[in-house]
């Protein structure tokens, strides 16, 4: 993000660490895997390293969508190889299809 790298705060809800990321997009949902007693490290870690470029990386990833004013960011998530996801929204249709992932940017 800018100059400043937020904090992540998660908290434990069902089987995931679920938190909130406030960008220039609006808020994202953040999604990691891990234990009840603390989110995976190596997940984390993932997170944690894509934090500081978030905004221009899915600015990026968003670019490679058509019609890309349409499609808003709602989650972030790290999937089984430890790769940092991020699904957007159709803001016409509502449609939550489009998973970018970040290295792809």
């Amino acid at each position: 993000m800018d100059s400043e790298i937020p904090t992540l705060e998660l908290q434990f809800v069902r089987d995931l660490w679920l938190g909130t990321l406030d960008t220039p997009f609006g808020i994202i949902e953040l999604v990691v895997s891990g234990t009840p007693e603390a989110p995976n490290p190596a997940k984390l870690a993932a997170l944690e390293a894509f934090l500081p470029t978030a905004v221009a990386t899915i600015d990026r990833l968003r670019r490679k969508l058509s019609f890309r004013f349409l499609w808003h960011p709602i989650r972030l998530a790290v999937n089984n190889q430890n790769r940092v996801g991020v699904q957007f929204r159709n803001r016409l249709t509502g449609a939550q299809d489009q998973f970018l992932f970040a290295d792809d940017a």
